[in-house]
């Protein structure tokens, strides 16, 4: 049993519907830790329509598929 068109209906499915959350997202917020970031996507009526953890240094990588919005990100403290 050829199980590969399944998997890349998927796949396709997947992304379609990835693109389609990130184009009902309103508000970005970002969490920066030390290693990880934390986003959390608000749509237009404030409920939260994506969740997910990236590390620091692919951060501005996943940023490039989302339309422009409103960023909301905690302090950073800095260590002098």
């Amino acid at each position: 049993m050829n199980c590969l068109p399944t998997i890349l209906w998927l796949l396709l499915r997947a992304s379609v519907e990835k693109r389609s959350i990130l184009m009902d997202i309103e508000v970005l917020g970002i969490d920066p830790g030390k290693t990880v970031c934390s986003l959390a996507g608000l749509d237009a009526a404030g409920a939260i329509v994506f969740r997910k953890r990236v590390q620091r240094h692919r951060l501005l990588g996943f940023l490039e598929g989302f339309r422009p919005c409103v960023v909301a990100m905690d302090e950073v403290p800095v260590d002098l």
